[in-house]
């Protein structure tokens, strides 16, 4: 594959994963799919899979440091990171101009430490 050709697959994808996935409406915005999914990992489906990791894989004592996220999107999940107390702030990175765009409107009005970014690609030949 040529840089072109790299360079062409890389907008592609930042679309794809920017207007393209912010605009589309899933299963998943579906409370009722959310509830039965949360009671199918966690029992309870008022509590969500990050709910359970944070409280069995992260106590208290290991949390407040700061994070790294690639393929943030527009960075929910970096959001609810630092609400939580896991990390203190994020660096996060996504290909898509969009999604980064929205994470840091969303991150603003949260006004939680994250920092979104486009990630710069290269290709790499040798």
């Amino acid at each position: 594959m040529d840089s072109n050709q790299y360079s062409e697959r890389i907008a592609r994808e930042a679309r794809r994963w920017g207007v393209d996935y912010l605009e589309q409406l899933t299963w998943l915005h579906s409370v009722t799919v959310q509830r039965h999914v949360n009671r199918m990992i966690t029992g309870d489906e008022d509590k969500n899979w990050f709910d359970l990791v944070r409280e069995r894989y992260l106590p208290a004592k290991h949390r407040g440091g700061r994070g790294l996220s690639l393929g943030c999107n527009h960075g929910l999940l970096e959001r609810q990171i630092v609400q939580a107390g896991i990390c203190s702030s994020v660096d996060a990175f996504d290909i898509s101009e969009a999604g980064i765009t929205l994470a840091r409107e969303e991150a603003e009005k949260a006004g939680v430490n994250v920092h979104p970014n486009v990630a710069k690609i290269w290709l790499i030949s040798g």
